[in-house]
């Protein structure tokens, strides 16, 4: 039995149907080649993190599984409920954590992240205290609570520059103790996956 637990949330590598503000500026096709690249890089940092941390990894694809997916071999996989992402979340974690009592929950869309930043989030969770990862955008790459409920998750402006702050406030409206992680920039449009690439 697994103390801790990672949920990934992903989206089926479909033409046309993934990195949508991406595809507007270098189209549908090199959209979901960038995608790809990113599900093979989590996939990556998720098996860096087993050698690191031992956790039981379970990833939630939203519509349906897809066939021989990058996970298939190594992690489990099912499909996500139904609703906005707060109602996905909240769902995903209640599914978890009467298994696992350490969960984090990140996605996919990240080359930033790495197996230490995961390792420290559990570190925290160890330590009793929740944590998050904010990303430039405003929004987060990673979220690990405690006491997972759908309070957290509830009022908060999906896609929106809000969501990390509000996040914030609610841990600061219930003095939830928590770890902050660094702030790491996601890939959502071409100015990020330019930025991405003078990095390397």
């Amino acid at each position: 039995m697994y103390s801790s637990g990672l949920i990934v949330f992903a989206k089926p590598p479909v033409l046309g149907q993934v990195k949508s503000r991406l595809a507007k500026s270098i189209g549908d096709k090199q959209a979901l080649e960038i995608y790809q690249f990113l599900l093979k890089y989590t996939k990556q940092v998720i098996d860096e993190l087993i050698k690191l941390h031992s956790c039981r990894v379970l990833v939630y694809w939203d519509s349906f599984i897809p066939e021989n997916s990058v996970f298939s071999n190594s992690y489990e996989e099912r499909i996500q409920v139904e609703g906005n992402l707060g109602a996905k979340l909240t769902e995903a974690f209640r599914d978890f954590s009467s298994e696992q009592e350490n969960l984090c929950v990140i996605g996919t869309d990240c080359p930033f992240l790495t197996s230490s930043i995961l390792a420290e989030a559990f570190q925290a969770l160890g330590s009793g205290k929740s944590c998050i990862g904010p990303a430039l955008d405003g929004g987060y790459y990673l979220i690990g609570l405690k006491n997972p409920n759908a309070y957290w998750f509830e009022g908060i402006p999906w896609s929106t520059s809000e969501v990390f702050q509000r996040t914030i406030d609610k841990f600061t409206e219930k003095s939830e103790p928590f770890h902050l992680l660094p702030t790491l920039r996601d890939v959502d449009t071409i100015e990020d996956w330019k930025f991405f690439q003078s990095t390397i």
